[in-house]
C-alpha cells in the first residue's frame, strides 16, 4: 500500500512539473529572442568588491528605470532589456556616483559594464559620455558601431521570404550605410 501511494505522489509531482514547465517556458523563451542584458562587477578604487551598490538603469528613449543591486560579490545583472539606448548609474554610501550614458544594448547581447567607484561624497557624481568598443562576453571580440540607415522599404525582407510575425512592432528596418 505504501508503494502504491509513493508511485502516485511522483506521478502528481511529475504533472504539476509538466505543467508549471509548459506555463513558464514561453516566457523565458520569448525573452531570449527580443532582448538583451547588462552585467558587471562594481569595484573601488584599490579593486576590492563594493557590494549593495545601487545600480540604475535608465532607457534613454522612454525615461523607464530599473533598479538592482550589486551582490555580495559585487557583481550586478540587468536582463531583459529591449533593445535602446541606455543610462547607467552606480552608487554606495562613501563614493562618487558614476554615470555611463550611451550604452546601447542589441537583441540577444550580454554587455559588460563594470563601474570604478571613487572615494567621495554623495554630492560629487563621475560621469563618463564616450563609449569604449564594447566586448562581447562570449567570445571576446570588440563590438564596434557601424553606421546604419533606415530603410523606409522593406525589400530585404520581401525578397527572402521572411515572416513579419518575426520582427517586433515598431521596429525600423536597419541597413549598413552605402
Amino acid at each position: 500500500m505504501k508503494l502504491q501511494s509513493q508511485s502516485n505522489k511522483a506521478v502528481w509531482t511529475a504533472r504539476v512539473l509538466t505543467v508549471l514547465l509548459a506555463l513558464l517556458l514561453p516566457l523565458a523563451l520569448r525573452a531570449q529572442l527580443d532582448s538583451g542584458s547588462i552585467t558587471g562587477v562594481v569595484r573601488d578604487s584599490s579593486g576590492a568588491v563594493v557590494p549593495g551598490a545601487t545600480i540604475t538603469v535608465t532607457n534613454s528613449a522612454t525615461g523607464a528605470r530599473l533598479v538592482t543591486k550589486s551582490t555580495s560579490t559585487g557583481n550586478y545583472e540587468v536582463s531583459g532589456l529591449p533593445p535602446e539606448t541606455y543610462t547607467l548609474e552606480a552608487a554606495a554610501a562613501g563614493f562618487e556616483n558614476y554615470v555611463v550614458s550611451g550604452v546601447v544594448v542589441h537583441v540577444q547581447q550580454v554587455l559588460t559594464v563594470d563601474f570604478p567607484l571613487s572615494p567621495g561624497s554623495v554630492t560629487q557624481k563621475v560621469t563618463v559620455t564616450a563609449a569604449a568598443p564594447l566586448l562581447q562576453a562570449q567570445n571576446a571580440a570588440v563590438v564596434r558601431p557601424s553606421p546604419m540607415r533606415r530603410s523606409t522599404t522593406c525589400r530585404w525582407r520581401r525578397a527572402t521570404g521572411a515572416l513579419w510575425r518575426n520582427f517586433p512592432p515598431a521596429s525600423p528596418l536597419l541597413l549598413p550605410e552605402a
